[in-house]
């Protein structure tokens, strides 16, 4: 059965470790530019890694989730949430596979030019997608569903609106910070 409720705390889950790996990527971004500092690179960015990772498996869980709203009565939202969702799970994975290739270089001052834009882009598209997901697509779902069956919209659903768009406007800008760093 849909439940956007549940959607929506899979997605708080993964923005969380979305702000976490942010936070975390601005710090490496500092530390990148000195022989001294760069060297505490390489565990930064597998902890990015496994965040970034992290959150790729709460938006696949969200993504299972959504495939059961892709039926009447509100088959359109459904479809959209979920096409968006496989979206995002693939820019996460860009994140995660770049994050991984970073921390193999991530201890050589300036090295790895390619890789940060690896990085930058992935972000900055996954944090796009979180915003759309965040503040259009769940929230049209969650209202479909509080309609056709009488209810209420959710407040999980509402918290990750604010939650979502915050996380997807810092990952798009720390995107856009590395890629151009």
């Amino acid at each position: 059965m849909c439940n956007p409720s549940k959607i929506a705390a899979l997605l708080i889950s993964a923005s969380v470790f979305l702000l976490l790996a942010v936070v975390l990527a601005a710090t490496a971004t500092a530390l990148a530019g000195s022989w001294w500092t760069s060297s505490a690179n390489m565990p930064i960015m597998i902890v990015i890694a496994v965040l970034s990772g992290t959150a790729m498996g709460s938006v696949n869980a969200a993504a299972a989730e959504a495939a059961q709203c892709t039926v009447a009565p509100c088959k359109e939202a459904g479809d959209k949430l979920f096409a968006a969702l496989i979206g995002l799970v693939a820019a996460l994975g860009a994140l995660t596979a770049a994050a991984v290739a970073g921390a193999l270089i991530a201890t050589i001052p300036y090295a790895g030019i390619a890789v940060a834009v690896a990085i930058g882009v992935s972000a900055a598209a996954a944090g796009i997608t979180l915003v759309v997901v965040s503040s259009v697509l769940l929230p049209q779902l969650d209202d479909c569903r509080a309609r056709s069956a009488a209810g209420t919209p959710s407040g999980l659903v509402a918290f990750q609106k604010t939650l979502g768009i915050f996380a997807g406007v810092a990952l798009a800008l720390t995107g856009g910070i590395v890629t151009f760093a």
